[in-house]
């Protein structure tokens, strides 16, 4: 072979040219082709990536063999192929042979003892995702569906390295648990609740993603695009810092800066053509004003036109917000008529670790901490007959769990929450008033408050365990009854007034001196 040749085949090997191997070898007469030719240009055939080439790959390494059967790298890229083609064990047995003859301490072994492993787990991975949609069949099972889901959708679908554990899916370089759930599957639609977690995030990150087909592994497949492709390329984004946009923003008179970093936007069916950041254009002021001190808030953004029928929907850490929710219907309202558009965006904006402020119920062990102290609220609040009893109860229970910012939380807001459960058609304020000793009153969304919407996830949790003491239905009971909304509900009741007619202004929340932003 011409070394002038080979020089060139190695320049667009290493610029990915492989197209270009291609055409050059396969203009040279076939009779003129040695092995050193060959096996380069079954190289190239590989590493198109195109399955329909693997097989031609594999002939062209068999056509050659007898010379082969001293090289270690006829064995490895034999063995390769095999891999591709799903033949796993002769793979096996072509990686001994290779290894067979290369010295121990060949500065090569290590190497090619990396590729080699690769090759035979994605082997492998490609073998459970073929015996995931063999074993599928359509069934409107959930949990046949979820086994589907995972190990033949998500499993080696997610454009990094991935593996099955359990009903879960761990993507190790990140440190990425996905857990999903399939909440229901029919002939033609799937609905899939995805739970996502790591230990830098400080919270857990939701997403529900829908898929309508023909069929259930299609409208299933649909679902796990969804997914792939908007949700979680933003959160690869944001783990690896690709192209982030800076912000600062104003929490409590401190500063926190925090590095954006948006998805793709998915459009269906006649939605315009996106130009440009042009959800964040219209709501990322708005967004800003909603971070306080996470380390990561997370922003879904949806919009729909069907027949003439809008749907606007701004989701903030899976909290919905009706304001911006509104801007996003009166932005699609003058999308064009068609009967089907869509488009939908999420963004991820994690706050730059030196701004961060301490928060002291973080990770497992703090959210453990947190639910603990909110029992003890619960069973204290029960526990009051008087009035005198509520008026010092902030006090009493700040001593007993040490925190006096919680336990005003947790007679301010738990009532408040339920409440807000109780009368869904009301609409409640997005912000609290926070009023605190020698201090004006102070405005602050409710996202910005790192306990106010887990302390309701976690009341949930306790409700359904039954680990109060008493009937959760009892308890819930009281706190709405104890809640300024019931007041206004007893107001609205007796002069006739519909709830849907209703905005609740700002709860006018007065806290202790002790009370801290957070």
């Amino acid at each position: 072979m011409d070394e002038k040749l080979y020089q060139q085949i190695e320049a667009w090997h290493k610029a990915d040219e492989h197209q270009q191997i291609i055409q050059r070898v396969l203009s040279i007469p076939r009779e003129e082709w040695d092995y050193r030719l060959t096996c380069l240009l079954a190289r190239a055939y590989v590493n198109t990536q195109e399955p329909e080439n693997w097989d031609t790959a594999l002939s062209l390494l068999l056509s050659v063999e007898e010379e082969g059967k001293t090289d270690p790298e006829w064995y490895f890229r034999t063995g390769g192929v095999l891999c591709r083609l799903l033949r796993k064990e002769e793979a096996q047995a072509r990686f001994q042979e290779g290894f067979a003859l290369l010295p121990p301490d060949s500065e090569a072994r290590p190497d090619w003892e990396r590729r080699c492993t690769q090759v035979l787990a994605f082997c492998q991975q490609e073998l459970d995702r073929k015996a995931a949609w063999e074993r599928y069949g359509d069934s409107l099972d959930p949990e046949k569906a979820l086994d589907f889901y995972l190990n033949g959708l998500l499993h080696g679908g997610l454009q990094d390295e991935d593996r099955v554990e359990g009903n879960a899916i761990l993507l190790p370089r990140q440190g990425i648990r996905i857990l999903p759930q399939v909440e229901q599957i029919s002939q033609r639609g799937a609905v899939v609740n995805l739970w996502l977690e790591a230990p830098q995030w400080g919270k857990r990150l939701f997403e529900c993603s829908v898929g309508m087909g023909s069929s259930p592994t299609q409208a299933l497949g649909l679902s796990a695009s969804s997914f792939i492709f908007s949700f979680l390329e933003g959160v690869m984004r944001m783990e690896d810092r690709v192209e982030p946009r800076e912000l600062e923003t104003l929490f409590d008179g401190k500063a926190h800066r925090w590095e954006l970093y948006p998805s793709n936007i998915v459009g269906l069916g006649s939605a315009p053509q996106p130009e440009g950041q042009v959800w964040w254009e219209l709501l990322g002021e708005d967004i800003q004003r909603r971070l306080g001190n996470q380390r990561v808030c997370y922003v879904k953004i949806y919009g729909a036109k069907v027949d003439g029928q809008v749907t606007g929907e701004c989701r903030v850490d899976d909290i919905k917000s009706e304001e911006l929710s509104a801007k996003v219907a009166q932005a699609v309202e003058l999308w064009p008529a068609g009967q089907f558009a869509s488009q939908k965006q999420f963004f991820f904006i994690r706050q730059q670790e030196e701004t961060i402020l301490p928060y002291p119920y973080e990770g497992a062990e703090g959210e453990r901490r947190l639910r603990s102290a909110l029992g003890e609220a619960v069973r204290m609040f029960m526990a009051c007959r008087t009035e005198e009893d509520y008026d010092q109860y902030s006090q009493r229970l700040g001593e007993r769990i040490g925190d006096e910012t919680l336990a005003d939380e947790c007679l301010t807001f738990l009532p408040e929450l339920c409440a807000a459960n109780a009368f869904p058609q009301l609409q409640a304020a997005e912000t609290v008033e926070i009023c605190r000793e020698g201090r004006p009153p102070e405005t602050v969304y409710k996202n910005q408050l790192a306990d106010y919407y887990p302390l309701w996830t976690l009341l949930l949790q306790l409700f359904q365990e039954e680990e109060l003491g008493a009937d959760p239905d009892a308890i819930y009971r009281e706190y709405v009854g104890y809640s300024s909304t019931c007041n206004v509900v007893r107001q609205m009741e007796q002069q006739g007034s519909r709830l849907e007619d209703c905005r609740l202004a700002s709860l006018l929340c007065q806290m202790g001196s002790g009370f801290q932003l957070r």
